[in-house]
């Protein structure tokens, strides 16, 4: 993997393109649903470096009862890191289509935002290929909350899973 790359990286939204790739796919979540992406707005939820191949996809689950169950069950799993969490965010991170799996917790408050990376998953890539991932994951949650005056970002308790 070329880490040096990662500064290059500048991500964008989706474009109607981009979005039908992505579809084509057949990605599904980590409990095995496949992607939902909304009608007219479903660009927003991917983004993506078309000069590096790389996609960042919020995961959305058309069933709200499959959805809520699968919260359940991801707070669950989550919460000694994050303790005071209400909702885990499941995202898909593809490199040259090559999955990673991102689970992080978005805490809002009346100004700001705070970001915690609990856990990567994936088969791909190797242990000393993850700062570069973690580097990709800010950039993208970065972009996706840059008009928010106070933005915090923290990977401190990360679990790493290479299968």
């Amino acid at each position: 993997m070329n880490n040096e790359l990662s500064s290059d990286i500048n991500f964008e939204y989706a474009d109607d393109e981009q979005l039908e790739y992505i579809k084509s796919l057949n990605l599904k979540s980590m409990c095995g649903e496949e992607l939902f992406f909304y009608p007219r707005i479903g660009n927003m939820s991917i983004l993506c470096n078309k000069s590096a191949d790389i996609f960042f996809i919020k995961v959305s689950i058309k069933d709200r009862e499959t959805d809520k169950k699968y919260q359940e069950r991801l707070l669950q799993k989550y919460k000694r890191q994050c303790n005071h969490a209400r909702y885990i965010q499941e995202y898909i991170l593809l490199i040259n289509d090559k999955i990673i799996r991102v689970f992080l917790c978005k805490s809002s408050y009346a100004d700001g935002v705070s970001i915690f990376l609990l856990e990567i998953i994936t088969s791909d890539f190797k242990k000393e290929d993850i700062p570069y991932v973690k580097n990709i994951i800010s950039k993208a949650m970065w972009r996706e909350n840059r008009g928010v005056p106070e933005y915090s970002y923290t990977d401190t308790d990360l679990k790493l899973t290479i299968s």
